[in-house]
């Protein structure tokens, strides 16, 4: 079962135990000193502070509503998609570069959770269970609350770092907490992630998946100290070190990343507990969706959680399901024509399209990508894409005998719509993702989802080693990860690399994984990726021919975005400033 009811029951006590406590001691204490008597309700406590992480937008919600929305908007705020619609103006306001102090984005400044696992590290350790129950449990909390920090960090640099609890009687010096460094942190990460990942268990059975294990410890140091390291080589420090990495530090935290991913490659390699997912090896597009829906596969390292019950089901089906699909809403996300062009073809030639050609003539859609990356058609639906025994309707219009288009969908042509149900104004790019869009729901409702979301696999420990490798100049190391990468897709391996051949290779295979938005955001190339107008093809079927007519519509937002380069770091905000006045804002805001 994907998430066992006993723990549904204990979280649900947990959290009855706690409305009783608060009715007697401040919001802010831990529940119950009762609690940690009982390994039951100290794992029970541990859950809710998974709940509590952003391990995927849950920290917004999932339902019918802007918030609930925030699932997909890691795709549509970077050079992947584009929303269908403007009426959630959240994502509008951020591609058009008008994040500042006051109206802003994807904040998690998350000191109420941090508290709770300080709490949870002081009182386990008088806790009337083993001294192996205290020791892994502290190990597993240590997990989240450098994941915690990591999330802070990469959105507003350096942070107050608070380890202990604070006391309401403390004085203001203890309370009102300065930035640390933005070094000061990844350190903290690194620290907290080394010590304890030989604490964790290598994996976990039925009863425990989705709990922090030695690997999931091991991963979450590779991708933070990558980030630290192109931070560091990349980016530039301000205000004294508080936000930016002093760029001789870059190798080192490198070699760290590098280090960690070699310690999963190697366990990897030598058990097989961990691989690359590979159970359609005849069907490359197949395997590759696939790999996102087979849940609990070799290649998940860490994953959320869900069953589509008890407030433990998504929407993501329901977002993106295609009109004429979907039920009410839904195809809410356009693919980006850039993307599609990221993917090369299987020859290993690049992908960009002649789009002078093809707005001349009619083609089959199908023919025209099927010589395209497989990890194409297995991350993204378009024109007669084979879907639910049936296929997907994309096309805007149709030209009818007479050579007249059309482009209502009340009119009929040979029995059949002139404009489908997801073309017109649905049809922004001509291109949805595929990606974790689940073929075995029809008609998918909100809340209804359960497919689990993959917050590390072993696909990102390979890129990430590969990048680190090639930074720090061990390219032998680089070329053999990204060959085993696209030797699984059923792509033309690589002779030689370089750091773009590297970059895109992540772009395309980590696509809608909520990586891209903050890859460009390391990189520091943002300000280049995310400015500017993207594009998007529409389709208009010939009823004469079967096939299709091609435009490209050039701006498909309806405006040109733009990155600035303030917004490598979200603002503090006057609020917490005025809650702390030792915070100090970050440069630009």
């Amino acid at each position: 079962m994907k998430k066992i009811y006993l723990y549904l029951f204990l979280i649900l006590f947990l959290s009855s135990c706690i409305n009783d406590f608060l009715d007697k001691k401040p919001i802010d204490r831990i529940a119950d000193d009762a609690v940690f008597e009982d390994q039951t309700l100290i794992d029970a406590y541990i859950y809710e502070l998974y709940n509590q992480l952003p391990l995927h937008m849950n920290s917004v919600g999932w339902a019918w509503n802007p918030n609930g929305a925030a699932v997909y908007f890691p795709m549509v705020i970077c050079d992947e998609a584009v929303q269908q619609g403007t009426y959630w103006n959240h994502h509008t306001k951020w591609n058009q570069g008008l994040e500042d102090a006051s109206n802003t984005y994807d904040q998690w400044w998350g000191y109420a959770t941090i508290r709770k696992m300080n709490e949870f590290l002081e009182k386990i350790k008088d806790a009337g269970v083993g001294e192996d129950i205290k020791n892994t449990r502290m190990a597993e909390v240590r997990f989240l609350r450098a994941f915690a920090y990591f999330e802070l960090v990469k959105r507003y640099g350096g942070v107050p770092l608070i380890d202990k609890v604070q006391q309401i009687d403390a004085s203001d010096e203890e309370l009102f907490v300065a930035r640390n460094t933005e070094k000061e942190i990844y350190d903290f990460i690194y620290s907290e992630l080394d010590e304890i990942n030989s604490l964790l268990p290598d994996t976990r059975g039925d009863l425990d998946y989705g709990r922090a294990t030695k690997y999931a410890a091991l991963a979450l140091n590779s991708r933070a100290m990558l980030y630290a390291g192109t931070i560091a080589k990349y980016g530039k420090l301000q205000l004294g070190g508080i936000v930016g990495l002093p760029a001789s530090e870059a190798n080192d935290y490198l070699q760290k990343s590098y280090d960690a991913s070699k310690k999963i490659i190697s366990y990897a390699e030598s058990t097989g507990n961990i691989a690359l997912y590979n159970k359609y090896p005849d069907d490359k597009a197949k395997n590759f969706y696939q790999l996102f829906i087979d849940e609990r596969n070799t290649e998940t390292i860490f994953s959320v959680q869900y069953n589509g019950l008890s407030g433990k089901g998504h929407s993501l089906d329901f977002w993106l399901a295609v009109q004429g699909i979907s039920v009410g809403w839904g195809q809410e996300v356009n693919v980006l024509l850039e993307l599609v062009e990221a993917f090369e073809y299987k020859d290993g030639t690049p992908g960009q399209l002649d789009k002078d050609a093809l707005s001349q003539g009619e083609y089959n859609i199908i023919e025209l990508f099927a010589n395209k990356d497989p990890r194409f058609n297995g991350s993204v639906l378009y024109q007669d894409s084979p879907w639910q025994g049936s296929k997907i309707e994309r096309y805007s219009g149709t030209w009818d005998k007479d050579g007249t288009l059309k482009t209502s969908s009340s009119q009929l042509i040979d029995g059949k719509v002139a404009c489908s149900p997801g073309g017109g104004a649905y049809a922004v790019t001509g291109f949805t993702p595929k990606k974790y869009y689940d073929e075995r729901l029809v008609a998918p409702l909100v809340d209804q989802s359960e497919t689990d979301f993959i917050v590390f696999r072993y696909g990102e420990i390979l890129l990430n080693f590969a990048e680190a490798a090639y930074e720090l100049n061990k390219e032998d190391d680089a070329l053999d990860a990204i060959n085993q990468i696209r030797r699984r897709a059923g792509i033309t391996e690589k002779g030689s690399l370089t750091l773009d051949n590297i970059r895109n290779e992540r772009r395309v295979e980590l696509a809608f994984e909520h990586h891209r938005h903050w890859d460009v955001r390391r990189w520091r190339t943002a300000v280049r990726d995310l400015s500017g107008n993207f594009s998007g093809m529409i389709y208009y079927l010939d009823s004469r021919t079967g096939k299709y007519t091609l435009t490209f519509n050039k701006q498909v937002d309806g405006y040109s975005r733009l990155f600035q380069e303030k917004h490598y770091y979200h603002p503090i905000t006057p609020d917490r400033i005025a809650n702390d006045p030792n915070l100090i804002e970050n440069p630009g805001y």
